[in-house]
């Protein structure tokens, strides 16, 4: 890949760094027809000084690290696992930045549209808009020059993100400061703002109100990936779950993920955090008293001071020892990225002119090679069990 040129379209993760590095701001986000945010150089401004490139994860690729210790986590206190996505390790972390006098950016939902966009907060009150989960790219704005900042000033700073957006802040910056601490997640991809823009006008035409709020992954129960809505009529609501929510079902079977995503350039710890974590999965190696639904985070300490940040908070937390490989097996986008889905071309030609969830629904019919590989499945199981003289 040159190193001099930012990527393609198809190839960019959007992390915003190149728009944030640009000395003459030749540089802007704009959304392509996708919804996703590509960087646009206006050449009449551009001074061809190659910092763009410079600070892009993409072009620049770092190499693969193994975590130093590897923990499944969660709160003790109960109330804290309910209003988080997982274990709760993601609060707690933000908790105490914030009693020190810090700041945390982070994803947050912004009304009236509910759009994601990176968010700062300096108070345990600001801090719930970006608690739980937001499966949707997150428009970054001004948040690496504010990160930037903030840390020249002096200030202890928490970021949250994506390993892409992670990477990008990393290279962005291009030093290292020691009052920074980076947290990111264990990534299956990151969805289309259009797919949720359209989402989001399916629940408002069917509610006959706007939203006014959106809790992803929060009040559990945990495996279910439960999705709320408030509307502004306060009669109508919403809830819905991995197995009936269109939105879900159209992210875990990759209809609408940006397609950097299917070959991530960040994947196997590349992102530089100092924390990882995610959905700790592999429950059945834990204590059986723990596993009540309420959410187990999986922890990966990548750095020394990500191994001080975590033992600031050993004191609010349940910990169980536990090993990358029991982790990954559970979790394979540690290291490998999804396939592209063979109907991601069908969804993006027709989102916006059909209806949302009838256009899901019918992504999600199985074709004639899903229903033949079922039937093969099923005979092989006939045959392992001894069944099919019984036929």
């Amino acid at each position: 890949m040159d190193k001099t040129a930012l990527p393609s379209n198809n190839k960019c993760c959007g992390c915003s760094a190149c728009f944030a590095a640009c000395p003459v701001d030749a540089i802007t986000m704009v959304q392509d027809k996708e919804g996703f945010f590509n960087p646009t150089v206006h050449p009449e401004r551009c001074i061809r000084c190659g910092k763009c490139a410079a600070v892009c994860p993409v072009v620049n690729k770092e190499e693969s690290r193994l975590p130093i210790e590897v923990l499944a986590t969660r709160a003790k206190d109960i109330a804290v696992r309910l209003a988080s996505s997982s274990g709760g390790v993601f609060a707690l972390a933000a908790q105490e930045i914030i009693k020190r006098g810090g700041i945390v950016f982070g994803a947050a939902f912004d009304y009236p549209d509910a759009r994601v966009v990176h968010k700062k907060a300096s108070s345990l009150e600001e801090l719930d808009d970006l608690r739980g989960s937001k499966y949707v790219q997150s428009d970054m704005g001004n948040t690496f020059r504010n990160v930037k900042t903030a840390l020249q000033s002096g200030q202890d700073v928490l970021f949250s993100g994506c390993p892409c957006q992670i990477a990008g802040l990393k290279n962005y910056l291009g030093a290292e400061y020691g009052n920074l601490f980076s947290v990111d997640i264990i990534c299956h991809g990151v969805p289309s703002p259009k797919a949720w823009n359209e989402y989001i006008h399916s629940r408002e035409t069917e509610s006959g109100s706007s939203i006014a709020k959106v809790v992803m992954r929060r009040h559990g129960p945990w495996r279910s990936y439960p999705i709320e809505m408030r509307f502004a009529n306060t009669l109508a609501s919403y809830r819905g779950s991995v197995a009936d929510d269109t939105f879900l079902r159209g992210f875990f079977r990759n209809f609408f993920l940006r397609k950097c995503c299917h070959k991530c350039p960040v994947r196997c710890a590349r992102s530089g955090s100092d924390l990882t974590i995610g959905d700790y999965w592999d429950v059945s190696k834990l204590p059986v008293s723990i596993d009540d639904d309420t959410g187990i985070s999986a922890v990966l300490i990548n750095t020394p001071k990500g191994r001080a940040l975590f033992d600031c908070i050993l004191p609010y937390v349940e910990t169980f020892p536990s090993s990358y490989k029991d982790v990954r097996n559970f979790n394979p986008t540690l290291e490998t990225s999804y396939p592209q889905s063979g109907k991601r071309a069908k969804f993006f030609k027709r989102v916006g002119k059909v209806d949302f969830d009838a256009l899901v629904l019918d992504l999600c019919r199985p074709g004639l090679l899903s229903k033949v590989h079922k039937l093969l499945w099923w005979m092989k199981r006939l045959l392992v069990n001894g069944e099919i003289n019984k036929l």
